[in-house]
């Protein structure tokens, strides 16, 4: 579990930070409407990287398969993309 979290989370919305600019380019028309402030995104950055602090989760994901599969799409792409898009926003 404490490979999870200091080792697998935190390189998972790394990559998916790393893959936002290439989203951002290839559909910057939805990032404009979807999130122009930058607010919806990391309001789904906060609630993704808050249900994987949850210990129970973490529990499940080393026993049950569809959870584990679930925590490689929903990092990088509900977290770490919407993190990169939002982050330049929130400064403006």
């Amino acid at each position: 579990m404490i490979t999870h979290m200091l080792v697998q989370l935190p390189l998972l919305i790394i990559s998916g930070s790393l893959m936002g600019q290439f989203f951002q380019k290839k559909f910057p028309r939805f990032f404009q409407s979807w999130n122009k402030n930058g607010i919806p995104g990391i309001t789904l950055f906060i609630i993704i990287t808050t249900y994987w602090m949850i210990p129970r989760i973490m529990d499940e994901t080393l026993t049950i398969t569809t959870i584990e599969v679930f925590k490689f799409i929903s990092l990088p792409f509900l977290a770490g993309v919407p993190l990169r898009d939002s982050w330049k926003k929130l400064a403006d």
